[in-house]
């Protein structure tokens, strides 16, 4: 995943500021978005290859680290 294939857009939920990732790939002929939570996968698997962080914010969604007891009432 290159950097410069990337766009982000901040959300939010619930109170809950995040971004978004979008990355464009080409396969041959094809092109596809690959966004959301298929992104923060890759990039998590990256940044465990690689040893390293991105290069860029990630800024995940608390919701993905697990809801706290407090919020379930909201649901």
């Amino acid at each position: 995943m290159q950097n410069e294939n990337r766009r982000e857009v901040e959300d939010e939920w619930m109170g809950d500021k995040f971004l978004c990732h979008f990355f464009d790939y080409q396969s041959g002929e094809k092109g596809f978005i690959i966004w959301a939570f298929t992104a923060a996968i890759l990039i998590r698997v990256a940044t465990i290859v690689y040893q390293r962080p991105p290069a860029f914010l990630e800024r995940r969604p608390t919701l993905w680290n697990g809801i706290p007891d407090k919020d379930l009432a909201k649901l």
